[in-house]
């Protein structure tokens, strides 16, 4: 009798084994299921990319600097974070009357946040922006030089942009204050989204974007034209959230007087500017500051 009882139990333990079983996810597979969640999908806007001529050679202010060079070697996920959560602090404080959360709580890069505060304890020096100063003229040319004007609407839609809900003269109708209401709107929505990303990042240490990041990059080691200054390249690395975030805060940044921070200005431009080219230098595309410097 025991032994039927001890066969029973081996089988009814194969058969719950066998119908617990799941064979090895591929890594399409894995990549499917969680690009098919929106839950926390920060989408990157579709941002216009002007012909312009660059040249391939290095700026000569990146051939030497060893804050760079440290930041660059350091590992993907590390320098992604970083350098998201370093743009982050800088976006949160552009919008008129909004206030954005801090990351108090980071379990995965609690080191970055840690080395972010102690390194930049003032946060980064922008003044908050009035949209309807800074814009003048036709909506949809002015949305091929000012990369902000083509920030979405809506959450998880690359449309309408605030170009295309300014050019339309009903839809524009619904807002009171016009351009200030309407890129409040969109950037804090942007803001928020990034501020979800940075959240899975902590909690989970990766997110879709980062995923799109990591293969843009093995891309670019294994093509190195994928290197060269031409449209097609430019227009794959806005394509990734650091690169499109770059294009819209260099655009910013440009155009409004910055705050005089109390600590010295190299900590400041060894923080937030460091982090954009570190990221530049690790794809091998250092030239791309030349192409910001052809925004207005």
């Amino acid at each position: 009798m025991k032994k039927i009882n001890s066969v029973v139990t081996l089988a009814l333990f194969a058969s719950s084994c066998a119908s617990t079983y799941r064979p090895s996810e591929t890594i399409e597979a894995k990549m499917a299921r969680f690009e098919s969640s929106k839950s926390m999908v920060n989408v990157v806007p579709d941002l216009p990319v002007k012909e312009v001529k660059i040249s391939n050679r290095k700026p000569a202010s990146a051939e030497a600097d060893q804050v760079v060079d440290e930041l660059a070697k350091k590992p993907n996920k590390r320098l992604y974070f970083s350098t998201l959560y370093t743009q982050y602090e800088t976006m949160r404080k552009i919008p008129q009357n909004e206030s954005a959360p801090t990351i108090q709580y980071c379990p995965h890069f609690h080191t970055s946040v840690v080395e972010y505060k102690e390194s930049n304890p003032q946060g980064p020096a922008f003044n908050k922006v009035d949209w309807k100063q800074r814009y003048k003229g036709d909506w949809t040319v002015l949305a091929e030089s000012y990369p902000e004007l083509n920030l979405p609407l809506d959450d998880y839609n690359q449309h309408p942009k605030v170009s295309e809900v300014m050019s339309n003269s009903e839809t524009s109708k619904m807002y009171s204050d016009s351009i200030n209401e309407v890129m409040n709107k969109a950037f804090s929505l942007h803001v928020m989204k990034t501020y979800r990303e940075l959240t899975e990042l902590c909690e989970v240490g990766t997110s879709d974007n980062y995923y799109a990041y990591e293969n843009l990059l093995g891309h670019i080691e294994r093509h190195e034209q994928s290197r060269d200054p031409v449209l097609n390249n430019i227009k794959t690395l806005f394509k990734t959230t650091l690169f499109s975030n770059m294009a819209i805060i260099n655009s910013l940044g440009r155009s409004q007087k910055k705050i005089t921070a109390r600590g010295p200005a190299s900590a400041q431009k060894s923080v937030e500017d460091s982090y954009q080219q570190a990221v530049l230098k690790r794809f091998g595309v250092e030239w791309f500051d030349e192409y910001f410097k052809t925004q207005k």
